[in-house]
């Protein structure tokens, strides 16, 4: 189940500076729009698909009279415009990543209409995430949820790997005895590739993402363990298995500290 602490970024849309996007910028993930604007998106994405949905916008542009969003597009089993990030797991089915043109239109609540979309990514109509499974580790004091498929392949308790069946898609969690956050940090810069986009000192994480991997550092106060979990799948699905990445992140647990 979704833990209320997972981290907001709450950016007004129509207070975006001008920027340039990539197709994913993790910094500006979870952007705060209007309820308005959200049943606009969820509409005009519905129409799209042919099928209720809903919108997660975790980027966007402005330019003073066209706004640039980027988004995931996916199904629910609940009815009402509940954030994604509050939603129980098994009941998102991800569809795919798009990015939709908005034009301003005072005629509209929502002070915008949608002028055009596009779909960045294939549609995964079955999806990976009909359901979830929870996975332990006693031995190194957490929890986890999974996307359905993701099978158990190395039990060693220190290094946990989960591969999808039939895929190369992997999910391990790497355990470390007494490291702290910063140190974990420093590591981490040190490293050839080192990029915090994504920062939570007061949840006891940060993350980086690639065109195919997706990382989470978790080192909380007042814990034994810190941990490294590394989703790795082909980049065609990137948008997808990002969006799984930020669904596993705000469901991992740590006995004595929760991070999701």
């Amino acid at each position: 189940m979704k833990k209320l602490t997972a981290m907001m970024l709450c950016l007004a849309l129509l207070a975006c500076a001008p920027c340039t996007l990539a197709a994913r910028d993790v910094q500006n993930m979870d952007i705060e729009v209007s309820g308005e604007m959200q049943a606009e998106l969820n509409r005009a994405l519905g129409e799209v698909t042919e099928r209720e949905v809903q919108v997660h916008v975790y980027a966007s542009s402005y330019d003073g009279e066209k706004a640039v969003l980027y988004g995931d597009v996916y199904a629910c089993d609940m009815e009402g415009q509940i954030p994604v990030n509050l939603l129980p797991e098994d009941a998102v089915t991800w569809l795919y990543h798009c990015q939709v043109v908005l034009e301003k239109d005072l005629n509209r609540d929502a002070g915008y209409k949608v002028a055009a979309v596009e779909k960045l990514s294939p549609e995964y109509r079955a999806g990976n995430t009909a359901a979830w499974q929870t996975a332990d580790n006693e031995a190194y004091g957490y929890s986890l949820l999974l996307p359905t498929g993701f099978v158990l392949q190395e039990e060693d308790a220190r290094h946990m790997v989960w591969q999808a069946e039939g895929t190369e898609e992997t999910l391990s969690v790497d355990a470390f005895e007494n490291m702290g956050y910063d140190a974990m940090l420093a590591d981490f810069m040190d490293a050839p590739t080192g990029e915090v986009v994504l920062e939570s000192r007061e949840f006891g994480y940060f993350s980086t993402w690639g065109d195919t991997f997706y990382e989470v550092y978790v080192a909380m106060e007042g814990t034994q363990w810190g941990y490294i979990l590394r989703l790795d799948f082909p980049a065609e699905r990137q948008g997808e298995y990002l969006f799984y990445g930020e669904m596993i992140r705000n469901a991992f647990f740590v006995w004595g500290g929760a991070v999701g």
